[in-house]
């Protein structure tokens, strides 16, 4: 005998929501059926016991071969089902990883600049506190992507820029990354360039980060871009080459060499400011904490050598 007392909504199942998502994203109770393998009936009778459920229409049934749309409530009660989702496939991660021994390797999402510049110190003193953790790295010049990749449990941990997407995320601040004027050795340029100086010159665009040039609007500027690139290397090298300056973070600006100069530009720009950060809701053992305390030592490193980067208060 059902107990009355029991609120209706702890009879939703797994299986309910999913039937609402596919109709949802399929447009149709058909095309619902087929994503998840079913009959019809079937994704028809598991919305029907969700609606009884939560008391109220989800989806408007349409005539003819009109795509059916989600109400209001349905919209609502899948905005919170993607979190579920988010949560169930961090808990399938963290459980997989204990069953086939993964527990001792540490997936990271990294950009280019760090991974040339902050990895290799991180790694090293990660490898002196536990010789036995492997690390896998995956790189993305989209940070939209990582932080989907640490929500639904690919990656661990991943580096990013806030503002973070919306997201389970903890983050910890590492480095205040100055933006810098790359521009090729020999320019007869001011010590202190200003927005007009800046809209006059030939832009090498970096498609990865374009922050800077949204923040130079704000003075007024019309960048003049000739080209982008979203390879940290490769908008170097043509400046390096001679076709125009580049707005870059001092991070992805790379060493210094005999065909650049950097020129500060801290008048007219915020630093960029660069975080680790992981899913709140999932199990994390000292791998983490260790490599999270290699990166904050990384970066003191570069700092102490005089590499114009911030260090977080």
């Amino acid at each position: 005998m059902t107990d009355s007392r029991r609120p209706p909504w702890l009879g939703i199942e797994l299986r309910h929501l999913a039937a609402l998502s596919s109709i949802a994203r399929e447009g149709s109770f058909r095309g619902a059926a087929d994503s998840l393998g079913y009959v019809q009936s079937a994704v028809s009778q598991q919305l029907g016991q969700l609606e009884q459920l939560v008391g109220t229409r989800l989806v408007e049934r349409r005539r003819g071969v009109a795509p059916v749309a989600l109400t209001e409530a349905g919209h609502t009660l899948l905005s919170h089902f993607e979190e579920i989702l988010g949560r169930f496939a961090a808990a399938q991660a963290d459980i997989e990883a204990l069953a086939d021994g993964r527990a001792g390797r540490l997936r990271v999402g990294v950009f280019e600049a760090v991974a040339a510049r902050l990895m290799p110190r991180a790694l090293s003193r990660l490898r002196r506190a536990l010789p036995g953790v492997t690390v896998q790295m995956e790189e993305s010049r989209r940070p939209f992507e990582l932080a989907a990749s640490v929500e639904a449990g690919e990656l661990d941990l991943a580096f990013g820029v806030t503002p973070l997407p919306p997201g389970p995320f903890e983050a910890r601040e590492v480095l205040r990354d100055p933006y810098v004027l790359l521009a090729p050795a020999g320019w007869d340029l001011p010590e202190l360039p200003s927005a007009a100086d800046i809209e006059r010159m030939p832009l090498v665009g970096a498609s990865a980060d374009r922050r800077a040039e949204e923040a130079l609007e704000g003075h007024g500027v019309e960048a003049r871009t000739i080209v982008r690139s979203g390879i940290d290397s490769a908008v170097h090298e043509m400046v390096g080459a001679g076709l125009g300056v580049a707005i870059v973070p001092r991070l992805a600006a790379g060493p210094p060499d005999a065909t650049t100069v950097q020129i500060p530009l801290d008048h007219l720009l915020e630093p960029r400011r660069v975080v680790v950060f992981w899913h709140r809701e999932r199990r994390h053992g000292c791998a983490l904490e260790a490599f999270v305390d290699g990166v904050t030592h990384a970066c003191l490193e570069a700092f102490t050598e005089g590499r114009n980067y911030m260090l977080v208060a």
